[in-house]
């Protein structure tokens, strides 16, 4: 409903964590006590696009990282543009084997941190579990609690720098993350904004991060 708040129940730290990411999406950053006065998403919006001091563009910032993203892959890996689509499964446009280096030039020549890979969710259970068991066991075995407790740790860092799984499955995930995360920087001149998409943006990290549906943002709508 319009004015009522859809953050009642929700951790500060999470909204704060997703005011962070709007700051790193579009590149400036809020002063200690900016935010003090706002009340309402409308609100959050207007402050939003008064420090976006910028030239306004009409042009279409998802299409924009879609055609660099393409341009880059196609430099990276030799593949032909028009093999990649929207639709097309990054399973297929980035093979297992060198799939770990392809995406990380991507990411160099591209100048964001895409984040798409993860290991194997029957890996990370394990290791969460194992975390879980560490835990319980500081109690009973403090020495064996705090060897399985370093052994858990050290297994989800390295799984989660090694692992070659994606989070997303096609093209057009990709590029909706980038835009999403990477405002500014998926656009073809990082130095403009089309002013006319930053609501939507925003709406768009809220919707993702706190798993709201987008359409309950509206101006009115309370923090």
């Amino acid at each position: 409903m319009p004015g009522e708040s859809i953050f009642a129940n929700r951790d500060p730290l999470d909204i704060d964590n997703v005011l962070f990411k709007i700051e790193a999406s579009f590149n400036f950053r809020f002063g200690d006590n900016e935010l003090k006065d706002v009340r309402t998403f409308g609100e959050l919006c207007d402050a939003i696009l008064q420090k976006l001091q910028l030239p306004d563009g009409v042009d279409c910032t998802t299409q924009q990282a879609f055609y660099k993203l393409r341009a880059v892959c196609c430099e990276t890996m030799g593949v032909r543009g028009e093999a990649i689509v929207p639709s097309t499964r990054l399973n297929d446009m980035f093979p297992r084997a060198t799939r770990r280096k392809n995406i990380q030039m991507v990411e160099t020549i591209l100048g964001v941190s895409i984040k798409i890979l993860r290991p194997k969710h029957w890996l990370s259970r394990t290791l969460v579990i194992m975390l879980l068991f560490s835990l319980f066991a500081l109690y009973f075995e403090p020495k064996f609690g705090i060897l399985t407790l370093l052994f858990s740790l050290a297994g989800l860092y390295v799984s989660s720098k090694l692992g070659r799984e994606f989070e997303i499955e096609t093209v057009a995930d990709l590029v909706r993350k980038m835009t999403r995360e990477n405002y500014l920087k998926s656009r073809r001149s990082p130095i403009t904004v089309n002013k006319k998409e930053v609501v939507a943006q925003v709406q768009n990290l809220f919707a993702f991060e706190l798993g709201i549906d987008r359409e309950a943002f509206g101006p009115e709508t309370k923090f």
